[in-house]
């Protein structure tokens, strides 16, 4: 029963026991002779039997009854009475509960919360109480409460540990965020679905933090804030508005839940797992192309670089694929348009299906997008509970076997059927379980993996791997990417020294280049600030950039190091891969090549967008910074 219902029941009843107690009285004081004295005898009987005291308890109603007589109605009454007398108590302890409900759900949430993180929420979005409740578990969290709220949410608030402050209309936002002095939060995270709010906030924070003591020197310590914004226009938008500002004495994190997890997925699943042979193809499987299913494409374009050469295949299913593919390609260049075709595919006799698809590079014209290798996108418009699915499915698993699947659908139901259709289409003669992995972002905790007890099936659960704190602010991986690009600076710098001096990268530079890491590893680790104030000065589009690349340190170091598929030595093939890689990371964040001295971040634009061939007879002198990620794993390996 929900408790407001408890509430309504328990008020009825109370209202029920007063009124039988006051009937019951008017016929056991009907001889006291004056008015006002029956009146208040009466009301004085009905409020005692709520603490177990009534004057008229059972015997003498009863007596009442046996020795002035009285009709039926009397005597249903007085039986009534008896029973009313008994469930009054009742009535006091359940307000009584009702009434110590809130403090003791106050003084809960202050023991649980000590030694918590303070997290400070503000925004109304449509992600505001997944935030809350996946944030709840491990943070104490205030949040800024526009909108009028009911008792229900305020109860539901304490019971959590969250804290609120109202914001009425004739208060300003700067003058609450004064009050409760933000210095005391470890994060701020904006949530708004309007991202010129969440730009006002940030002005507002911004001029707070400008007027407080500012940071400096390599310890400085910046107050980490983190935007909530899944839409790729709008957050190029708040980006450039970041990087314009002349005073930053906070650090902005642009936040994509669903790119999070997804990140989160590949680096503790990778797309490799298959690829146990001579072949570095892949072929993804996507079914459901909601936010978190777009992520996954993105991404897994970028982690499925397994060699210069390789195809990446990639099929995209859903039933309103035609309404969602438009805001997708906005993730590219304008210019990948061109190369998107709709095609008919026969499925039954007489019954087509069309589907979008996506070739990198362009059949004609390939220039603007070039990139060695091959990738195809197929994008189909049909419903995974449908027979059409099953048919297309088993038709693009024949033509190129799946070696990783993604199902992100909303229906746990459709979902479960799903995985048991999924088994049987990928079924071989001789298998008991499903060969390749197979991920499913679930909204709650039901393990789906072990009821149906498959190895190579894996989950993604809302509040564990999307709106956790681990899951929002990427430590681990962001902490791998500021140690990855500390050391990449450091390269560059002595590659930068030699080419000056006319030196030749050979021996003599790879021991230089091992001693430097060593001792710049020493000195850095020691101090994480500094690694910190290294990357606050980086541009957002840095960070994300340092980010894709020392997550594909992990396909790098299977190639080289697990598989050895490649020796060090094998120089113009690992930087080819790499190549690849950073080629695929520019076109999916909206690049395109333009013959130019440098890359325009507002064109988006860049000259090395290229095959390695016409790279290395354009921009020969660019060559070398391909390998230096193997420089960073051979000195990681070496430790």
């Amino acid at each position: 029963m929900k408790r407001n219902k408890y509430k309504d029941y328990l008020w009825y009843t109370a209202i029920a026991v007063f009124v039988i107690c006051v009937l019951e009285g008017i016929f056991y004081y009907h001889s006291v002779e004056s008015p006002f004295l029956k009146v208040m005898l009466n009301i004085q009987n009905a409020i005692k039997a709520y603490k177990i005291d009534p004057d008229i308890d059972q015997a003498d109603a009863l007596e009442y009854v046996k020795t002035a007589g009285g009709g039926v109605f009397t005597i249903i009454l007085t039986y009534v009475y008896c029973i009313a007398v008994i469930i009054a108590p009742l009535c006091t302890v359940g307000a009584l509960a009702i009434l110590v409900r809130k403090p003791a759900s106050y003084v809960r949430s202050l023991l649980s919360q000590r030694g918590k993180k303070r997290i400070l929420l503000i925004g109304e979005g449509a992600y505001k109480k997944q935030f809350i409740s996946g944030l709840a578990k491990e943070c104490r969290i205030t949040t800024i409460e526009t909108g009028a709220m009911t008792e229900e949410a305020k109860l539901k608030y304490m019971n959590k540990g969250v804290n609120y402050r109202q914001k009425y209309d004739d208060m300003s936002i700067e003058d609450i965020l004064k009050a409760i002095d933000i210095t005391k939060y470890a994060d701020i995270i904006l949530c708004d679905d309007n991202a010129m709010e969440n730009i006002e906030y940030l002005k507002v924070i911004g001029s707070i933090c400008n007027s407080l003591q500012k940071p400096s020197g390599d310890n400085a310590s910046y107050k980490q804030i983190y935007l909530s914004c899944s839409d790729n226009s709008m957050s190029q938008l708040i980006k450039q508005y970041y990087d314009r500002l002349e005073e930053k004495n906070f650090d902005l994190n642009i936040i994509d839940v669903n790119r999070m997890a997804v990140n989160k997925m590949f680096k503790e699943h990778p797309v490799y797992q298959v690829n146990t042979g001579d072949d570095y193809d892949v072929h993804l499987g996507i079914i459901g192309f909601g936010e978190f299913g777009q992520s996954t494409l993105i991404q897994g374009i970028n982690m499925a670089v397994l060699s210069a050469e390789s195809d990446i295949c990639i099929d995209v299913f859903d039933k309103d694929m035609k309404s969602i593919i438009g805001s997708f390609m906005k993730n590219f260049s304008v210019d990948a348009l061109d190369g998107l075709k709709l095609v008919a595919e026969d499925v039954f006799i007489g019954e087509k299906a069309e589907y979008y698809e996506l070739n990198f590079p362009f059949e004609e014209n390939n220039d603007r997008f070039g990139i060695d290798g091959h990738i195809k996108i197929r994008f189909w418009e049909t419903d995974a509970t449908t027979l059409q699915f099953n048919k297309i499915f088993k038709k693009c698993n024949a033509d190129k076997p799946f070696t990783y699947l993604v199902v992100a659908m909303g229906d746990t139901h459709s979902m479960a059927n799903t995985i048991i259709e999924l088994k049987q289409l990928l079924y071989k003669k001789g298998d008991k379980c499903i060969n390749i992995p197979v991920v499913i972002r679930m909204k709650d905790s039901n393990n789906i993996s072990k009821i149906y007890d498959e190895k190579n099936l894996f989950t993604i659960e809302q509040n564990r791997d999307i709106f956790s704190y681990e899951s929002l602010t990427d430590h681990y991986i962001v902490d791998e990417a500021k140690m990855f690009n500390h050391r990449y600076n450091v390269l560059y710098d002595v590659i930068n020294e030699y080419k000056k001096q006319g030196k030749v990268l050979n021996d003599e530079f790879m021991l230089k280049i091992e001693d430097v890491l060593s001792e710049e590893a020493l000195s850095v680790e020691s101090s994480q600030a500094k690694l910190n104030a290294a990357w606050h000065k980086m541009s957002i589009f840095d960070r994300e950039s340092s980010i894709a690349q020392s997550l594909h340190q992990d396909i790098k170091k299977w190639l080289v190091c697990d598989k050895k598929a490649y020796t060090f030595s094998d120089k113009e093939e690992l930087e080819r891969i790499e190549h690849r890689r950073w080629n695929i990371f520019m076109i999916t964040h909206g690049f395109k090549y333009e013959k130019a001295d440098r890359k325009d971040l507002y064109a988006r634009t860049h000259p090395c967008i290229s095959k390695w061939e016409v790279l290395k007879v354009e921009k020969p002198d660019t060559l070398e910074y391909d390998f230096t990620p193997y420089y960073i794993l051979r000195h990681t390996q070496n430790k």
